[in-house]
């Protein structure tokens, strides 16, 4: 199943690193873990922001090869748990 994630900006501030957290992590702010079923990998969750994103907005094609969406380069690691 392709699933996406997004921020509520211009709400809340984009914290992409956040969004991720919280699609792996599932937790409340009191740390109460909601729906541990629904929790996905950490390349899961980073596919989310990325190459699912393209593909439910159908732009999976148009991105340049050399800025793969499935590759970005990052000094954060998405492995929270």
């Amino acid at each position: 199943m392709v699933v996406t994630s997004h921020s509520d900006a211009p709400v809340a501030l984009p914290n992409l690193m956040r969004v991720m957290a919280a699609t792996v992590n599932r937790t409340s702010r009191a740390g109460q873990v909601m729906g541990p079923d629904e929790r996905l990998t950490p390349e899961e969750a980073l596919r989310t922001i990325t190459l699912w994103s393209a593909y439910q907005h159908h732009e999976e094609s148009r991105k340049d090869p050399s800025k793969s969406a499935s590759s970005p380069i990052s000094s954060c690691s998405p492995r929270i748990r």
